[in-house]
């Protein structure tokens, strides 16, 4: 398989430190990051990054060590990765938003030599957790850096000294973290030339060129910000990456206007926002922008028509995993395609089965579960081969647990996840099909529909809503018959949010909403 993907032109024999060293030599003056009121050339990005890579080295960061990063959007996170490259350490890229539970179980897993954090950002102390994370595990003799003093020390290093070996093309670059369910933390490896690989066509598909303008709003610890295509995919390229703190509209509008920004990324529910922004708001010249990405939860169509008016601009449609398959809408699709699916996969190499309980393959239009495999497909989670067995098919197949099907135009439409599917006495209900008829209902701004467990008939359907003005349960009722929607499918139960909880990576939170309704009915009875 490894030598079909180099044979097929897939894998390349350069690391992504070779990657830097490509861009510094073709786009040396050209501005590749701009971080609040610092612009960073592409030679001063390879210039602090290999400061930082003589840092590390003279501190005893080796070849092979993990080193865990957690720090929020800046452009010192770019430096410093790609001084880890240099020396081949292998960097964890851990949320901002993680605390003591999800660090803990990172450090299990991975056992990192060192650990970085800003002193602190949106008033919480990443110093003091540190000291308390560190104190636990004190004989494991953990090199803690606050990246201020980092950078003032990386200043002073001497490159001359580094050694010029480094790591191999096919090693791991770096870590992410799998955006799945369970409690074990879930590490995935990536490597250089997979890596390299994916951002490369994910700049293609997305149309990329060096006048490309790519604002980050999502933490540029996720695949989505850093890939697809993102920052490394922009650089590629030769374009400008522009770093937001936050992806609230009030920095992220002004950014557009300032930096001309031509592309970025949202999830759905930041998207909702912006469009919610721009109701009242409508004051920033937004004219830059050309594509407006939306991935890492299911975009209902409702929504996803709103995009065009409200931006004038194109919106594209991202279905994509850390552990591997991307798919992409085109810019010059159909509006209605562009609205209703995820478009197609990045890579020929590619290879995508839907199937049924059994693993069985289903005909082209009938859901089943996403399986996957390709030449940035991972081969297994980092230190965890007890997951083997259950994440891969004996034919080398990802399941991805992700429910969905194959249009009639070859194109992937992603509908939820499997387990998110309500069976309610042997009546199958989709939640996204609900969500999608409540929101068209005017006062309803946003609609989440939940499984909740039940004696009678296995699973009952629980709705939250956030509503513009007071809505009764009678009123809903009524306007779900009005839509003649089958009684089966009505909501057993709802309940009104003034907000709906977000996870850390700013997904709905369908685990704390499932968690909320559980605890509704109990007092309820």
């Amino acid at each position: 398989m490894v030598k079909d993907y180099e044979a097929a032109g897939y894998w390349e024999k350069k690391t992504l430190w070779d990657r830097l060293e490509e861009w510094k030599n073709s786009y040396a003056d050209r501005c590749a990051l701009v971080d609040e009121d610092i612009r960073i050339s592409y030679q001063q990005l390879y210039d602090h990054a290999l400061q930082y890579a003589a840092a590390f080295a003279a501190d005893g960061i080796h070849e092979g060590d993990t080193v865990a990063v957690q720090l929020p959007n800046c452009a010192a996170f770019v430096e410093m990765v790609f001084g880890l490259f240099r020396i081949g350490a292998v960097p964890i890229f851990v949320l901002p938003a993680h605390r003591e539970k999800e660090i803990t179980g990172i450090f299990n897993a991975a056992s990192p030599k060192a650990y970085i954090t800003a002193r602190t950002f949106l008033g919480f102390d990443y110093t003091a957790m540190a000291e308390r994370i560190l104190k636990e595990r004190s004989d494991q003799q953990i090199r803690y850096y606050v990246a201020d003093e980092l950078q003032n020390t990386a200043k002073l290093a001497d490159v001359t000294t580094l050694s010029s070996d480094g790591p191999c093309y096919r090693d791991t670059a770096f870590l992410l973290l799998s955006g799945g369910t369970t409690n074990t933390p879930k590490l995935i490896p990536r490597t250089h030339c997979d890596y390299a690989y994916n951002f490369r066509m994910a700049a293609e598909k997305s149309w990329l060129d060096s006048d490309s303008v790519y604002l980050v709003t999502l933490p540029i610890e996720h695949n989505f910000p850093w890939g697809m295509p993102g920052v490394l995919g922009t650089l590629s390229v030769g374009g400008k990456v522009v770093i937001a703190k936050t992806s609230s509209f009030d920095e992220v509008f002004p950014l557009i206007e300032e930096e001309k920004v031509t592309i970025t990324a949202a999830v759905p529910a930041v998207l909702q926002t912006w469009l919610e922004a721009l109701e009242w708001e409508d004051s920033y010249d937004l004219g830059s922008l050309r594509l407006i990405q939306v991935g890492g939860a299911k975009l209902l169509d409702s929504i996803a028509r709103k995009v065009r008016p409200a931006f004038n601009c194109t919106l594209q449609q991202v279905f994509g995993i850390a552990e591997g398959l991307i798919t992409f809408t085109s810019p010059d699709d159909t509006e209605d395609i562009i609205t209703t699916c995820q478009g197609k996969p990045l890579s020929e190499g590619d290879e995508i089965r839907i199937v049924d309980e059994q693993e069985q393959d289903v005909e082209d239009g009938e859901f089943g579960q996403l399986l996957m495999k390709g030449p940035y497909t991972i081969r297994g989670y980092y230190g965890c081969p007890e997951f083997q067995s259950d994440i891969f098919t004996e034919d080398g197949f990802f399941r991805t647990g992700d429910k969905a099907c194959i249009t009639k135009e070859g194109n992937l439409l992603v509908d939820g996840r499997i387990t998110d599917q309500i069976n309610r006495g042997g009546e199958k209900v989709m939640p996204t099909e609900i969500e999608e008829l409540l929101l068209e209902h005017e006062a309803v701004q946003e609609a989440i529909v939940v499984p909740v467990p039940d004696e009678q008939f296995g699973q009952k359907s629980f709705a939250f809503l956030k509503c513009s003005r007071e809505v009764s349960f009678a009123e809903v009722y009524e306007f779900l018959k009005s839509r003649r929607l089958a009684r089966y499918k009505y909501p057993d139960y709802i309940r009104f949010l003034d907000r709906i909880p977000l996870t850390n990576m700013g997904k709905t939170n369908r685990a704390e909403l499932k968690k909320m309704a559980v605890e509704d009915i109990n007092e309820r009875t």
